[in-house]
């Protein structure tokens, strides 16, 4: 038998039923070839043959992989983990964290998970895109996509707009319709090509026949007529054609008139959507139903604020004549004359200098929205890009040394007056924007009409968070305070640091904490800015989610209340001492002088119990409990309300009523679970402290003689045993045997026979026993139960590998199932029915 001290107590583990009905093993001769075995891991084994890495599942079938796999693959938390959020982030999208398999020479796609996504079948799978992969077969190609999708196999295919594709078929190029599911061109070309990188989706492919490039749309209308050559550059998807040439020379084809342009001056080109050119040196400009829209009268056409961080684009045109600049809108109405200095775009607003006049104008306004004089007008943002202004109509007007703010939606105009104007963008705004202008470190927060957000300005400000809702935390005056911008109401004025908390209550209405003075001052309110304490606080302690310890006062003079956090009252107690009781949700230690001695305190009854204790934790360090006074002495509640005492015959648990549960008596004691106590009175044998199960009254639960080790007390929590335990029984001197009892019915679930049993760290539903079979020569087996009381394999193999990983710790349930095991020098992976798996062995450690 094994000794006693030689347990592992933290891998103990217990079943739930009397051992019966020893599962037989069924044998299978193992292959000669060796390999290496690995324990399963969420569902795979990994094994090394030779130079051959591979997985097997639960059901023994083999999944060889393709190219380099000296790594973790199926399995792999991580690698599931980044699986499943490719698909849950962008379902539309195939996934990356996958791997080639290889299924004799057949090759297909595997997850992390062991997903088959797609089946080997093929010579090779390109996954280099995440919209489509590319299979081959017998040297034809084909597509698979996102929504599992699998064409036919074609010489050759192109990806166009994910409905339409280009297929090679018989040395000639088709389209191919997703939706029809076959080729729908009648006629056949010699190549296809598509702006894939456009804006839009464009309503013509470009295609090549006859050693000729043209337009056609996807119904097979030739468009533009195939006399072109072409090259993949300034592709568009609109009615202008720029990357056609003939003859050698760049041209630019209006597809609705057909009409070619010269484009090889570097003055001609497609601005804001239209076709800039010239004729006589001056210029003019086409739309895109190819119609002159612009007379041929400007010195320039150029797009708006052109490579300029200054401004955005926009449908227009900057025109110029005589160095005077207008605007000219797409459709080539004249926006603004051609009589100003200089002119920027910013969407449909624009900025004019005429002088030392500078105006602001919207598109469709015949009358500037403001004049200033000797002054700069920009946008809000700091830097401006072609993407837009998204919405944002606001406008920083700068004159001489200080900004001002021009709101366009609301006509609102705030006089310059600030240092910065800029853009934020933040939750604290309906539209998640917000204007912030700043004087000498003081902002002023205006929503994108001009309204003010806050009714005063501030230094700095922050969301703070409550349940249903924000606060808006500002500082001013270098304190912090708390405003409600729903009620348009300050909360807490601005007199805290940047530190508030709400109490974790189960109440509806949330409390509030602001914290001041190094943190040593502590301010509750409610939501609605009403302040709860008069005294600074010093300390907040909770005794359950709705009351709460408070503490104010110097110390040496503290001064105790009880917070009712339903009532938002507060309750002062007449103690010069008061303190927590561990983890009691109603009692608290309360004494009339320092703390040595006293009573205990129901929060919810209001009065104190009947018995007086000494508190050992306020003792002194060199002031024993015996020396203060003859009462039980109260170390402090543990979960489950029991509260831990000790006479002068031994330790005991009282209850939340003050009774006692299990009484004092006892050399050690300790709770398992909510209705049993481990304890021990005492008794020693071989040289051991011997403990027992019982009752919260002190009654034995299992048959005299089965008794448990001293090490429970320490570590019976880490076991999730929940009301299963260890025990064990004397068989001789310095010798005891291990089994298994059950804490709600007292049965013996084990016969104590065993050397040691452990966990088997992965499913806590199974127990691995050890058995000494060969006597003085120490010749130890190792076999299984499960948590039903069943012995599913007597002692008999050499080993059991199990793997340690995160399922430990996280409770993921991997089964123990298959289980790789050594046995007469071969491991194996054995199932739960006795089965080995068909697999090869090989000797040694795996």
């Amino acid at each position: 038998m094994k000794q006693l001290y030689c347990i592992i107590m933290a891998w103990l583990l217990a079943t739930d039923s009397i051992a019966q009905n020893t599962t037989a093993v069924v044998d299978i001769k193992p292959p000669a070839n060796q390999i290496i075995l690995s324990p399963f891991k969420n569902g795979f084994a990994k094994i090394v043959e030779g130079e051959e890495i591979y997985y097997i599942n639960t059901g023994g079938e083999k999944i060889a992989f393709f190219g380099n796999t000296y790594y973790d693959m199926l399995g792999a938390e991580h690698s599931i983990q980044e699986y499943e959020r490719e698909l849950l982030e962008h379902s539309e999208l195939l996934p990356k964290t996958v791997w080639h398999y290889r299924d004799g020479d057949d090759i297909g796609v595997i997850s992390p998970k062991g997903d088959i996504v797609l089946k080997a079948a093929y010579d090779n799978v390109d996954m280099q895109f995440r919209t489509f992969w590319k299979v081959a077969k017998n040297g034809k190609v084909s597509f698979f996509l996102p929504d599992k999708t699998l064409f036919p196999f074609f010489e050759d295919i192109g990806y166009l707009n994910g409905e339409y594709f280009d297929v090679k078929q018989d040395g000639k190029w088709y389209l191919y319709s997703k939706t029809k599911k076959k080729i729908v061109t009648k006629n056949a070309y010699e190549g296809f090509d598509y702006c894939g990188g456009c804006g839009r989706k464009s309503t013509y492919v470009y295609a090549k026949k006859g050693g000729k490039w043209g337009i056609v749309n996807w119904d097979e209308k030739v468009l533009v007529p195939f006399a072109f050559e072409h090259a993949h550059r300034a592709m568009r998807s609109d009615n202008w054609i720029a990357s056609f040439s003939q003859n050698g020379k760049d041209v630019i084809v209006n597809i609705p008139t057909q009409q070619v342009f010269d484009a090889t001056s570097p003055k001609t080109g497609i601005f804001s959507g239209m076709l800039v050119t010239s004729e006589k040196g001056q210029f003019g400009a086409y739309n895109q139903e190819g119609e002159l829209v612009v007379p041929f009268v400007y010195d320039e056409l150029n797009e708006p604020n052109a490579n300029s961080y200054l401004g955005y684009n926009g449908d227009y045109l900057l025109a110029k004549k005589d160095h005077q600049t207008g605007v000219i809108h797409s459709e080539g109405t004249v926006v603004l004359p051609v009589e100003y200095d200089a002119v920027s775009v910013y969407d449909d607003c624009f900025v004019t200098k005429k002088g030392n006049q500078t105006s602001l104008w919207r598109n469709g306004e015949s009358k500037s929205l403001l004049t200033a004089e000797n002054a700069e007008i920009s946008h809000a943002k700091e830097f401006f890009y072609s993407s837009g202004s998204d919405g944002v109509a606001v406008f920083k007007v700068k004159q001489k040394a200080y900004y001002g703010v021009y709101f366009a939606d609301s006509r609102k105009y705030i006089e310059p007056a600030f240092y910065h104007v800029s853009v934020v963008e933040s939750r604290l705004a309906k539209d998640g924007v917000l204007i912030e202008a700043e004087k000498q470190g003081i902002k002023t927060l205006f929503d994108t009409k001009g309204n003010k957000i806050l009714p005063m300005d501030v230094q700095d400000y922050e969301l703070f968070d409550l349940r249903d809702k924000s606060l808006l935390a500002f500082k001013a005056k270098g304190k912090w305070g708390l405003y409600d911008q729903q009620l348009t109401k300050e909360i807490v004025a601005p007199g805290y640091e940047k530190y508030f908390k709400v109490l974790d209550t189960a109440m509806r209405q949330p409390i509030i904490a602001a914290y001041s003075d190094g943190f040593n001052d502590i301010d509750l309110y409610d939501v609605q800015g009403t302040k709860l304490n008069n005294a600074p606080l010093r300390n907040i302690s909770a005794i359950d989610k709705q009351y709460y310890l408070l503490e104010s006062g110097q110390h040496g003079e503290s001064q105790f209340d009880i917070l009712d956090a339903e009532q938002k009252t507060i309750e002062s107690l007449d103690y010069p001492f008061v303190d927590l009781t561990g983890e009691s949700s109603r009692l608290l230690m309360v004494s009339d002088g320092l703390g040595q001695t006293g009573k205990l305190y129901d929060v919810h009854t209001k009065k104190e119990l009947k018995r007086s204790y000494v508190f050992l934790g306020m003792l002194p360090m060199d002031v024993e409990p015996q020396d203060v006074s003859d009462d039980w002495w109260f170390y402090g509640f543990q979960s489950g309300g029991f509260g831990k005492v000790q006479s002068k015959e031994g330790i005991g648990y009282i209850d939340e009523q003050g009774e006692p549960l299990l009484p004092p008596k006892y050399a050690k004691a300790r709770p398992v679970g909510e209705d049993h106590m481990l304890v021990s009175e005492g008794n020693y044998r071989s040289g051991y402290l011997l403990s027992y199960f019982t009752d919260k009254k002190g009654n034995p639960i299992f048959p005299e003689g089965y008794v448990a080790d001293d090490l429970l007390y320490d570590n019976i929590d880490l076991l999730r045993l929940d009301d299963k335990v260890p025990l064990i029984r004397h068989v001789k001197y310095n010798e005891f045997a291990f089994g298994l009892g059950d804490l709600k019915t007292g049965r013996i679930l084990i016969p104590a026979e065993y050397d040691e049993l452990f966990t088997s760290e992965i499913d806590f539903s199974y127990v691995i026993l050890k058995k000494n079979i060969g006597g003085n020569s120490g010749l130890f087996k190792f076999g299984i139960a499960n948590t039903d009381g069943k012995i599913l394999f007597e002692p008999q193999f050499d080993a059991i590998n199990s793997p340690t990983f995160d399922a430990y710790y996280q409770g993921t349930g991997e089964p123990l199932f298959p289980l790789l095991v050594q046995q007469d020098g071969e491991w194996r992976y054995i199932l739960e029915n006795g089965m080995y798996l068909s697999i090869p062995t090989t000797t040694g450690n795996p």
